[in-house]
């Protein structure tokens, strides 16, 4: 088998640009898209072809920008991690599909299909960003096509989301929670209910970035339809 970097070198050309190699298996390269240059960190374990390399964004950590399938450490996640067969008999190959489709994945960075990939992963970067502060709720009401007041029950067991004087609440309650179902295993808590437009252009918020009120409601604005949006800011407008 070849080095990595002269494999490199042969099927990407000026496209990738070695810096150096750190040791045989740690390669640094630099990769120019849309007028930006880029230093990857492309590893490769010993296990190879068993395992496959893993190619980094150096720096990304620091980077204010974000990115689609790009882990916290820069990472790149150019595969499926399951469902997915390699001819490990040839190594050769495998190393250059691998480092393509890396390639692949920042080449759609910026694009159209970024941003369609991060509403496909909108829950997955919602709970990154909100950490400790993310709780899935489970609805038991139809969707609305208006403005509305609801309710969030937080359980210890499961969290749910009721419109305001839903009558089957109870018969719900009861049937999830069971045993657990007393006035004093749970809470509840006002919610608001807005539907967004149906052709949304809402990309999850910025993991790097600080997370308050303020982007919430900046995330909601632009995607609520007309009528929604009016009934929200006289509802946001009310003394209470």
């Amino acid at each position: 088998m070849n080095s990595y970097a002269e494999l490199i070198g042969s099927h990407f050309g000026e496209r990738l640009h070695h810096i150096c190699c750190v040791n045989s298996n740690h390669l640094l390269f630099e990769y120019t898209t849309f007028k930006e240059n880029i230093s990857l960190r492309i590893e490769v374990p010993e296990s190879f072809p068993r395992k496959l390399p893993q190619v980094y964004v150096v720096g990304y950590e620091d980077n204010k920008k974000f990115y689609s399938h790009v882990e916290s450490n820069g990472k790149i996640c150019y595969l499926p991690t399951e469902n997915i067969l390699f001819d490990t008999g040839k190594p050769d190959q495998l190393f250059i599909e691998c480092i393509q489709k890396a390639l692949k994945v920042i080449d759609t960075w910026e694009t159209d299909i970024m941003k369609n990939d991060l509403r496909k992963e909108f829950l997955s970067y919602w709970a990154i960003t909100c950490k400790k502060k993310f709780a899935s709720v489970k609805s038991y009401s139809e969707v609305r096509d208006s403005f509305e007041e609801w309710e969030v029950i937080l359980s210890s067991k499961q969290n749910m989301l009721f419109r305001k004087n839903d009558n089957n609440k109870d018969k719900i309650l009861t049937s999830v929670l069971g045993e657990y179902y007393k006035k004093d295993n749970f809470n509840s808590y006002d919610a608001l209910y807005l539907p967004l437009r149906l052709s949304d252009d809402l990309i999850p918020p910025n993991p790097k970035h600080e997370f308050n009120i303020q982007s919430i409601k900046h995330l909601i604005d632009g995607n609520l339809r007309s009528s929604v949006k009016k009934q929200f800011k006289d509802w946001l407008n009310k003394p209470r």
